[in-house]
């Protein structure tokens, strides 16, 4: 793959040993990448990077904690899990944040198998 391909071609975040890109050697224009592996790693909105910037920045406080900064990380993350409720129509307390994948299925493993032990 050669490396003449202009910059305003490439992928946000793309260099030019990027897998991403794909030169089309006969036009020299980046082919349209259609991505399929959604399941291990999706592109973050604009919107969620302008809303979560404060906490990777300043406000990056333990929201369990009873400090400032992780009073203000709990607020914001109550938010967050009432607004996902009121998306979801359930109630605040049902919604989990979790750090993964792996902890997501463990946890809805658990559920299930509880909820199953619970009902029969």
């Amino acid at each position: 793959m050669e490396d003449s391909c202009p910059p305003e071609f490439l992928p946000v975040g793309a260099d030019n040993d990027s897998t991403m890109r794909q030169l089309n050697n006969s036009t020299n224009k980046v082919k349209k990448v259609i991505y399929l592996d959604h399941a291990a790693t999706t592109p973050t909105r604009p919107e969620v990077i302008k809303a979560m910037a404060p906490f990777w920045s300043d406000k990056f406080g333990n929201p369990s904690a009873l400090y400032k900064l992780g009073l203000e990380a709990k607020s914001a993350t109550d938010t967050a899990r009432s607004n996902v409720a009121s998306v979801l129509f359930c109630r605040p307390e049902e919604v989990v944040f979790t750090a993964g994948g792996s902890e997501s299925i463990n946890l809805a493993i658990l559920g299930s198998a509880r909820n199953y032990r619970k009902n029969y």
